[in-house]
Order: structure tokens, then sequence, then C-alpha cells
């Protein structure tokens, strides 16, 4: 999009018409799809550049990150669990999405502030990029643990058709997730540091290597029960571990989360939108 029709469109969607509907805000997202691609691909080069495997990172990370679990809380933990490599996984790699989200999300506008001063752009458009950047590395991460699922001794199951809900659901906290914290860390940089320590803690606290039952101690079942990510991975092995269907319960909670994170997001990235510029 050349800058005569940025301009163009800050006159139709900028800060002379700050109240947006939030159809007119993904409206004007979609006008600068191209902009949003291009810094989503951009961010996905960079990543890997210089690296001689590149982009092969994004399944060999995980892969070597499950298999020193699998080695060490194997034989810790998983002794109790059937099949305990294929349960790790299914909790491991929607975990690992909603970290790699609220990261990169701090990261958002801090990093693209030399888009920002250049040209209007849509506030949304940063963390939507972060998102897609997100979702590039899950397909990759899902698609090679699918590959791997019958060496597992899992096998095809119709509970597997519950996937494309639970994918979109954790997607839709991650995005809530990243505006919110693109726009905490923009006024409060420590936010990427205490976000990075609480994610540390919050992977404990989550029934990501265990199972939530006892002889786990009362205290960290109620925490399991009250982590919402603790929904996600419920969802994710029902399908891939435990070919069951979730509870209605779990669906309602689960989508109630996602609805709720994906409006906190909107309404926070909303309400700042026009500052951000004068913070970063």
């Amino acid at each position: 999009m050349s800058e005569m029709t940025a301009t163009n469109h800050l006159t139709k969607f900028g800060p002379h018409n700050p109240a947006k509907s939030i159809l007119q805000q993904f409206r004007e997202l979609y006008e600068y799809r191209g902009i949003l691609f291009n810094i989503t691909a951009t961010t996905i080069r960079a990543q890997y550049r210089g690296s001689f495997l590149g982009a092969t990172w994004t399944v060999l990370g995980p892969f070597f990150l499950l298999a020193i679990h699998v080695a060490v809380f194997g034989h810790l933990i998983g002794r109790g669990v059937p099949n305990y490599a294929l349960y790790l996984i299914s909790g491991m790699v929607p975990f690992l999405s909603f970290n790699q989200s609220c990261m990169g999300g701090c990261r958002s506008f801090t990093n693209g502030e030399v888009y920002l001063r250049r040209v209007y752009l849509p506030k949304l458009l940063l963390p939507t990029s972060t998102l897609l950047v997100n979702m590039f590395s899950f397909t990759c991460t899902f698609a090679s643990v699918m590959l791997l699922v019958p060496f597992l001794h899992s096998r095809l199951s119709i509970h597997w058709v519950i996937l494309p809900a639970a994918i979109f659901l954790l997607f839709m906290f991650n995005y809530g997730a990243i505006m919110l914290m693109a726009v905490i860390n923009v006024y409060f940089r420590d936010m990427e540091h205490f976000t990075a320590a609480g994610l540390r803690a919050m992977y404990f606290l989550t029934p990501v290597i265990y199972k939530s039952q006892p002889p786990l101690p009362e205290v960290v079942i109620t925490i399991n029960t009250y982590n919402p990510m603790t929904y996600y991975l419920i969802f994710f092995r029902s399908a891939l571990y435990s070919n069951t269907w979730p509870e209605p319960r779990v669906w309602l909670i689960t989508c109630c989360l996602s609805l709720g994170m994906f409006s906190l997001g909107l309404l926070v990235l909303r309400k700042f939108q026009d500052k951000i510029i004068y913070a970063l």
C-alpha cells in the first residue's frame, strides 16, 4: 500500500474517527492486509536468519523439548500415566502456543515502533501479525505431532473432529492475550520480564507434565481447577489422548474464557490505541 493510499485511509479510518466500531476496525485491518502479511513474513524470516536449518527449528525445537521432558519426567511422574509421551505432547503443544503468544504480545508494539512512526497503521495490525506468526509455528509443530500420533500407540478417532474447535478457541484466547500484553508493555516495560517469570510458574501450575489428581496436594489441584489453560489442555487431550468428548461444562468454560479474553484485549486496545504512539 502506497503512502498516499495510507494517507487516504488515515482520513477514513484513523485518529480523526475515534469512534470506529469493531467491525470497522477489522475492515480497516483487511484493507491493510498486504502490509500485515509482509510484516508477518519479515518477522518469520528474521527469526531464522543466519540459521542453517531455518524454519525447521519450528519443528525441531518442540521435539527436543518433548524428548527431554519424556526422558526426565517420564520416570519421575509418568509411571502412573499410560502412554505418557502422548499425554505430554497433547498438553505441551497448546501451552507452548499460549506461551509464545504472551511473549510475542509483549513485543508487538515495542518491536514494531519503527512501523508505527513511519506511517499510520491500524493498531490491530501488529498484534494480529504476532498472532499469525504464532499460528505459523503452531501449524508446523501440530502437523508434525499429528504425523507422530500413530507411532505413539494412538489411533484415528471420530473425536478428532473437535480439534478445529479446540484450535479456534485457543487462538481466540491467545489473540486477546496478545492485545492485552501489547498495550500493557507499552506503558510498563517490565511487563515482559514479569510475564516470562509468570509463565514459568504457570507451566508447573498447569497439568502439562502431570495429572491433576491425588496424590497431588489439594492446593495444586485447586489451582489447576481455576487455571484457564487447564481447560484448553482438556480439549486437546480429549481428542488426541483419551478419545472422549469434552464435558458440556468444559465446552462452556472454554468458550467463555476465549470470548472473555478476546473481548478484554480488544477493549483495552480500543481504549489506548490513539495514545500508544506517544508512549513508545
